[in-house]
């Protein structure tokens, strides 16, 4: 039997440490932590999720941030290890 609820993210907030876990997707994560922790404000119907800022690793908002699926596996949005794209001209087998 599987479990069918979706794995836990974990979204740390970069300037106090704090650490909290969502069972939603990266994206919306961060998203829900900013809104709720800094904001004060459990609304979900209220949040912008579109205020997100990413880039080839991490999603953010505000100080809040959650590692891309992507990042979990090893690999970036362009399927490359890590070490090919920290190290392009080196060959890993």
């Amino acid at each position: 039997m599987t479990d069918p609820s979706p794995p836990l993210v974990r979204v740390m907030n970069l300037q106090t440490g704090e650490i909290c876990e969502y069972a939603c997707p990266p994206a919306e994560a961060v998203v829900c932590a900013h809104e709720q922790h800094t904001r004060g404000n459990w609304n979900t119907a209220d949040y912008d999720f579109s205020r997100v800022e990413t880039n080839l690793w991490t999603y953010t908002c505000g100080d809040w941030t959650a590692l891309r699926r992507e990042a979990w596996a090893g690999l970036n949005p362009l399927g490359k290890t890590r070490n090919e794209v920290n190290y392009p001209a080196l060959k890993f087998r």
